[in-house]
């Protein structure tokens, strides 16, 4: 039995596959929030233990402390080489996404192609260059007669960009932490984080999904 290919017209506009790169990112970011949930536990962990401590309950030890200590460090390098990864294959996908939308809309783009990357390691334009570039990305990648409903890139960044105040709050509060009720702060904050964190990362997905999705559609030239 012979299998045939489907014949597409001449003129049909081919663009580069993206549903690998959407799986590994989207694979990545999960896994990411998983590790983020992992912290957020840990957190907490340490602050219950720190208090019992200073209270003198349940025979907690200096040792105690120092495994919490221990612990929330490894599971924070974890969480570094998750981001990092992550951070790594989102960039590769938003390139080869800004690529195909280049050829869908040559003149569909705001920000020049280099700030798909620069833009986010740019001080201050970090905060809303990648949000422009993936914006114009999905609008250029909607195949023609599609209704785009809502607005998942505008949550994806809005939950980002909580994601990094409360992160820089963590940070800030995590160097003055010397006291029970610092740690208590520093655990809330970092709840915050990770809650808006994982609300980013399902955003996201569904972001990087449904343009690769759409850019998989064949177009006509």
């Amino acid at each position: 039995m012979t299998t045939h290919e489907p014949v597409l017209p001449d003129d049909t506009l081919l663009l580069k596959p993206l549903g690998g790169l959407a799986t590994a990112t989207s694979v990545l970011v999960a896994t990411t929030c998983v590790v983020s949930v992992a912290e957020m536990w840990s957190f907490w962990s340490a602050y219950h233990t720190v208090e019992d401590y200073v209270a003198g309950f349940g025979g907690v030890t200096l040792a105690d402390v120092d495994a919490a200590d221990g612990r929330n460090l490894a599971i924070g390098i974890a969480l570094l080489l998750a981001t990092v990864a992550t951070a790594v294959v989102l960039i590769v996908w938003l390139w080869q996404a800004r690529l195909n939308a280049e050829q869908l809309r040559p003149d569909g783009h705001r920000m020049r192609r280099g700030w798909t990357i620069g833009g986010w390691f740019c001080p201050v334009v970090n905060l809303w260059f990648p949000f422009r570039i993936v914006t114009d990305i999905w609008s250029a990648s909607v195949p023609p007669g599609t209704v785009a409903r809502g607005r998942p890139v505008a949550r994806w960044w809005t939950a980002w960009i909580a994601t990094l105040i409360a992160v820089a709050i963590v940070r800030q509060d995590a160097r003055y932490a010397s006291t029970v009720e610092a740690l208590e702060s520093v655990a809330v904050a970092n709840t915050v984080a990770t809650v808006a964190q994982c609300l980013a990362g399902v955003f996201l997905i569904a972001v990087v999904r449904q343009v690769s999705s759409w850019q998989a559609v064949p177009r006509r030239v």
